[in-house]
């Protein structure tokens, strides 16, 4: 018994430095990869008025983003573990779908007033801008807010491989947007222009 023990002691141990290290490659990449995006942004576009309007119109959907779905994943994650393990896996998927509604729910109303109250906020946050370049910031962010519900998504859907230590597959999530902003710089900014952000911001979340 106490060989056994001390078996699955070291097998444990492993498991948590073999995940520790998956995760740490995995996010050093994404790390990378988010480098590599602002590189090849800043080669396209450099710091001119496109570039301006784009960072103040994704401000508001990344604020809001972190605070509704960001911090989800820290209360769910104990609550589904909890559930599973006192009430059953199927009491667990009934938790997941009742938490997938609440924050979808949440950040559909977000993305509803943000739409509603853009060309009102927008205007304090590039107080310096002309109108020309106002109208474009705000129909940047009328694009760009299109991603918010589906981040809800991914928080309640990450929880749920947290909670199942699939760590590896969370890790690896966050190269997506980078690479697939790439992917449209060097393919369509010709054709779309500073565009191509919003576009590869929403292929990576989808």
């Amino acid at each position: 018994m106490g060989t056994a023990q001390a078996t699955e002691r070291r097998e444990s141990h492993r498991r948590v430095f073999t995940n520790a290290a998956v995760v740490g490659v995995l996010a050093t990449a994404a790390k990378l990869a988010g480098a590599a995006k602002v590189m090849v942004t800043a080669r396209y576009f450099g710091a001119g008025d496109q570039l301006d309007a784009f960072v103040i119109a994704f401000l508001l959907p990344a604020f809001f983003t972190d605070i509704v779905a960001g911090s989800f994943g820290a209360s769910f994650v104990p609550a589904f573990i909890r559930v599973r393990s006192d009430q059953g896996e199927a009491a667990a998927r009934m938790f997941a779908r009742t938490g997938l509604a609440l924050v979808l729910g949440a950040m559909i109303a977000v993305t509803i007033l943000l739409a509603a109250g853009g060309r009102w906020i927008l205007p304090l946050l590039g107080s310096s801008f002309s109108n020309d370049k106002l109208s474009f910031t705000i129909g940047l962010f009328l694009i760009l807010i299109l991603w918010m519900p589906l981040s809800a998504c991914i928080a309640v859907w990450r929880s749920i491989l947290h909670a199942h230590d699939a760590f590896a597959l969370v890790a690896a999530v966050p190269l997506t947007t980078p690479l697939a902003t790439i992917a449209f710089l060097f393919a369509a900014t010709p054709r779309w222009g500073i565009y191509v952000l919003c576009w590869g911001a929403l292929a990576g979340v989808v």
